[in-house]
C-alpha cells in the first residue's frame, strides 16, 4: 500500500540513529533524470497525442518518456512532469533506518518521519533478518508550483466517411527489374469515401473452406472506370490516336502529366482492364472524369490485352505506395482465387473479388518479331526473338537476362498437313525440305518458363508451293 504523500505520516525510531551519517547516501546528479517528457491524450487537441516536457539545470543525459493513458490538459501534464523530474532529484538521497519488532508493520510506499531529522521519508524497500527490519527511505519532494503550458498547433482529423472498400486485384508480371519466385497477386484498393484509409485482407484457393490473412491494403489507390476505351494500337510504338476516358470513383482522385524523363522513371503506369498503359497527358474533364492520351501500350508483356477493353473496365492508377502484394506458392497456378476485403466501411459484409491464378506474374513475355527465311536447299529458317521477365528497362544496351533455369520453346507448325510441334533450345527452328509445309502455314511458338510458359507468339506465312 502507498499513502498519499499528503497523507498522516507514521513515526519511526532508528535503532542506528547514533551512525547516522554512515547510513545516508547520497547519488550523483547525472543519475537522475535531466529531462521528463509525459504524453497524454489532450482535449484541446481533440483527445490527440500531446506531449509535455520539463527539464532541469545541472549535470545529466538522462531522459524519461512517461506514456500516460489519461486525459489531461497541458498544465496538469506539465505538472507531472515537473513532480517526476523533482522526485528524480530529491530521491538521490537514500536513508536506511533499522527497527525492531515494530518495523514488520511496515510496508514499501508508507510515508514514514525519522525521529530527530526534519522531513518526510517513503519507505522504497523493506526487509527483516531475524527480528530487525531494515528500510530504505527516500525523501519527499516538494512539489513544484505549475507553470504555463500550451497544447501546440492542434490538427484535428476531419471527420470524413470511410465509404465501403473499392477493390482492384490482378496477377501482374514483377513492377520491378528483378523476376519473381513464386506467383504474386498486386491489389489496389481505396474507399468510396475520403476517410477510407485501410482494410484487412484474407485469400482462399479452395473456394471459401479455408482463408489465409494477407496483412493489410496499402496507401488508397487512385481506382475508376473505363468510359472511352482505347483503340486496337501497336505495343511498339506510341499510341497517340487513343483517348480514353476514365471516371474515377471520388473526385478527389486526380491523375497528373509526365514527362518522358518521369515515363521513364515509371510515372502514370496503370491497369487498363487486363492491359499495363502509361499516359503522359491527363486532361481533366470535370466530375471525376479524365481524358487520358500519348498511351505506351501492352506493357510489361500485356500486349495479349491490347483491344480487349469495355466501357465499364476497371482502371487502377500504379504507385508503389497503393500496392500490397499476395505471395502464393507455384502450386497456386491454375486455380481459383477468391480475396476478400474489409474495412471501417464494410460492415454489412466485406468486399470481395476472385480470379484465376495463371502464372502471368512468373510467365515470360511472349516473343516477338518471327522471321521465315527460305535456305538454298530448299529449307526454312524460322527464328525469332527472345525477351524476358526481367530488365524491362533495358538499361544497358545489352541482351536482357534469361531469366529462366534454361532456354526452352515450343513451337508448333500447322499447314494443310496438319499439326507438327517441335522443342528447340534457342530462338530458331531448322526445317529440311522434307520437313517444310507447303501453301499456308502458322507457326506459334511458346518460351517454357521455369514456372509457367509464355503467351504464345503466332504468325502465318506463305511456304509456297
Amino acid at each position: 500500500m502507498r499513502r498519499h504523500d499528503a497523507g498522516p505520516a507514521l513515526a519511526v525510531t532508528d535503532a542506528g540513529v547514533g551512525a547516522a551519517r554512515r547510513r545516508r547516501t547520497v547519488a550523483a546528479l547525472a543519475s537522475a533524470p535531466r529531462e521528463v517528457a509525459v504524453a497524454h491524450h489532450d482535449p484541446a487537441r481533440d483527445y490527440q497525442i500531446g506531449v509535455q516536457r520539463v527539464r532541469r539545470p545541472g549535470a545529466g543525459e538522462r531522459i524519461d518518456r512517461v506514456e500516460l493513458p489519461a486525459v489531461l490538459d497541458a498544465a496538469s501534464a506539465k505538472a507531472v512532469a515537473g513532480a517526476l523530474v523533482a522526485r528524480g532529484e530529491a530521491e538521490r538521497t537514500r536513508r536506511r533506518v533499522t527497527l525492531g519488532v515494530e518495523g514488520l508493520g511496515v510496508a514499501p510506499g508508507e510515508i514514514v518521519t525519522v525521529a530527530g531529522e526534519t522531513g518526510r521519508w517513503r519507505v522504497a524497500s523493506s526487509s527483516t533478518v531475524g527480528l530487525a527490519t531494515t528500510l530504505e527511505l527516500v525523501p519527499l519532494a516538494a512539489v513544484p508550483i505549475a507553470g504555463a503550458a500550451s497544447s501546440g498547433q492542434v490538427s484535428g482529423a476531419p471527420d470524413l466517411t470511410a465509404g465501403r472498400t473499392l477493390l482492384v486485384a490482378a496477377e501482374l508480371p514483377a513492377l520491378g527489374e528483378g523476376p519473381l519466385a513464386a506467383p504474386r497477386i498486386c491489389v489496389l484498393a481505396a474507399g468510396e469515401g475520403a476517410g477510407w484509409r485501410q482494410a484487412a485482407l484474407l485469400y482462399s484457393l479452395d473456394d471459401g473452406a479455408s482463408w489465409t490473412a494477407a496483412g493489410g491494403t496499402a496507401a488508397p489507390a487512385a481506382i475508376g472506370r473505363i468510359e472511352v476505351a482505347p483503340d486496337v494500337a501497336s505495343a511498339w510504338l506510341v499510341d497517340r490516336r487513343s483517348r480514353v476516358v476514365v471516371a474515377m470513383a471520388r473526385p478527389d482522385m486526380m491523375p497528373g502529366d509526365a514527362d518522358a524523363a518521369a515515363l521513364a522513371q515509371g510515372t502514370n503506369l496503370a491497369l487498363l482492364g487486363d492491359e499495363l498503359v502509361q499516359f503522359a497527358r491527363a486532361e481533366p474533364l470535370g466530375n471525376g472524369r479524365w481524358a487520358l492520351t500519348d498511351l505506351r501500350r501492352g506493357l510489361r508483356g500485356t500486349e495479349a490485352a491490347i483491344g480487349t477493353q469495355r466501357p465499364g473496365d476497371r482502371f487502377a492508377l500504379i504507385e508503389a505506395d497503393a500496392v500490397a502484394t499476395i505471395e502464393l506458392p507455384v502450386a497456386a497456378i491454375g486455380r481459383p482465387l477468391r480475396i476478400l476485403a474489409s474495412g471501417t466501411g464494410d460492415d454489412a459484409a466485406p468486399v470481395e473479388v476472385s480470379l484465376m491464378v495463371t502464372g502471368a506474374s512468373v510467365a515470360p513475355p511472349a516473343p516477338v518479331h518471327g522471321t521465315v527465311v527460305a535456305q538454298p536447299d530448299g529449307g526454312l529458317a524460322i527464328g525469332w526473338v527472345r525477351r524476358s521477365r526481367a530488365g524491362w528497362s533495358w538499361g544497358d544496351g545489352a541482351d536482357v537476362p534469361l531469366a529462366e533455369e534454361a532456354e526452352r520453346y515450343r513451337v508448333t507448325l500447322t499447314a494443310d498437313a496438319g499439326a507438327r510441334t517441335f522443342d528447340v533450345t534457342g530462338p530458331q527452328l531448322a526445317l529440311s525440305a522434307a520437313e517444310r509445309p507447303h501453301g499456308m502455314a502458322t507457326v506459334r511458338i511458346v518460351q517454357q518458363g521455369t514456372l509457367a510458359p509464355s503467351p504464345a507468339a503466332e504468325f502465318t506465312f506463305d511456304a509456297g508451293g
